[in-house]
């Protein structure tokens, strides 16, 4: 949480939407923090790649800017190749929990927005 917290993060998540206080309360409840916004799918849609895309053009880069300095965090592969069609690097996170940063180095580039 120490990597994020002094930034924008934004979730994006293949749950549906009807999970989104639940989910958000959960995630405070672990970490004693929450993300500043979160786009979560459409009931229907649980594909994360085929719903991560849209998300991403519909509601973070309108909200948060087409030009600002993006970074994820995704485990999923076939995400990380969606995110570097954008020129977002990808930190990648294994089931185990630990952060591979794929050659970003030991700290992230300078960012406006974590995407996760």
């Amino acid at each position: 949480m120490e990597l994020v917290r002094p930034h924008t993060v934004v979730l994006i998540t293949a749950r549906p939407d009807t999970w989104t206080i639940k989910t958000l309360d959960r995630i405070e409840e672990q970490t004693g923090w929450r993300p500043q916004d979160a786009c979560f799918a459409p009931i229907g849609w649980w594909n994360p790649l085929a719903i991560k895309e849209p998300l991403l053009k519909k509601d973070v880069f309108p909200t948060h800017g087409d030009d600002s300095r993006y970074i994820a965090i995704e485990s999923n592969p076939r995400t990380r190749e969606m995110y570097a069609k954008f020129s977002i690097p990808c930190f990648w996170v294994t089931p185990e929990g630990t952060c591979l940063t794929e050659g970003l180095g030991r700290n992230p580039p300078e960012t406006d927005v974590f995407v996760t």
